[in-house]
């Protein structure tokens, strides 16, 4: 399996940070809610030890101290209960967890979008005021192109939430960067070359079914989604991590080697138009 790219840029402060981070591995509390077949494992030994879990209402964060960006977010899903949604937050805040302290002004005159990993709509509808207060949290957040995250990507949360989750049985979610080239904000937070969602089923009669969308920071945001269905193998490929380490490595081969976009019902709406296409911009702020 290919490690991700590490940066080669070693500054005083990034060494200080990164050993900073190495001990805040070891110390910070490491509980999050169960994730199906464990946490993702981080190939790389220096990310590994730069990375720490942060647990939240409905989902977990493997929050990367190196790259100052979630490496993963997993999460359960399943259809919305009745009852309308809390209103949109505002404002993005810093997670007092991590080491970086990235703030919300880091992206400003970026030309880059805050781009959320576990989707502020779902998780309010699923678990509350609190868990969208969360993804509200930078350590949530990441940098994505306007057309990626206003349109493709929202395409897929839309199609995630109203049709996916609703037809499943027991459907979990991890999703997340993929960073091969050393690329970054002023700020210093890293930019990802493209973004890994994956999901994972059990059917009735009990087998998994995993399938896994890549899509790179480019699009333009109206692409058919089938462009962009992977194996669960290829994503492990590019963004160096191992999903499901806790299954039987028989089991993980089935279904991390397999993509089956008819069981996962994408003809439904992979060519589906983005809901608030009319509201797309390209922001500056």
């Amino acid at each position: 399996m290919r490690r991700a790219r590490i940066p080669r840029r070693l500054t005083p402060i990034s060494l200080l940070v990164a050993a900073a981070a190495f001990i805040w591995f070891w110390i910070a509390p490491t509980s999050s809610p169960d994730v199906f077949a464990g946490f993702p494992h981080i190939e790389d030994r220096w990310l590994r030890w730069s990375t720490h879990v942060l647990q939240n209402p409905g989902f977990a964060i493997g929050y990367s101290e190196w790259y100052r960006d979630p490496l993963w977010v997993a999460f359960r899903a399943h259809a919305l209960p009745p009852g309308e949604s809390p209103g949109r937050r505002d404002h993005f805040d810093v997670d007092s967890r991590t080491l970086a302290r990235v703030s919300s002004e880091d992206y400003r005159a970026s030309g880059f979008d805050r781009g959320h990993l576990a989707p502020n709509f779902l998780m309010a509808r699923l678990y509350g005021e609190r868990a969208q207060t969360a993804t509200f949290l930078m350590s949530n957040i990441t940098p994505q192109k306007p057309r990626l995250n206003q349109l493709l990507w929202q395409r897929i949360e839309e199609a995630e939430a109203d049709i996916v989750a609703p037809h499943a049985k027991e459907l979990w979610v991890i999703t997340g960067p993929v960073f091969d080239r050393d690329a970054r904000l002023r700020s210093g937070v890293e930019i990802p070359s493209a973004f890994f969602r994956i999901w994972l089923d059990r059917d009735a009669q009990g087998a998994l079914h995993a399938i896994a969308f890549l899509a790179p920071q480019s699009v333009h945001g109206d692409e058919t989604l089938t462009k962009f269905v992977v194996t669960v193998r290829d994503v492990e490929e590019k963004s160096g991590l191992d999903f499901f380490p806790e299954l039987p490595s028989d089991e993980q081969d089935r279904i991390e080697s397999v993509a089956a976009p008819a069981y996962w019902l994408i003809p439904r709406f992979a060519d589906a138009p983005p809901r608030y296409a009319e509201n797309f911009r390209d922001r500056d702020e």
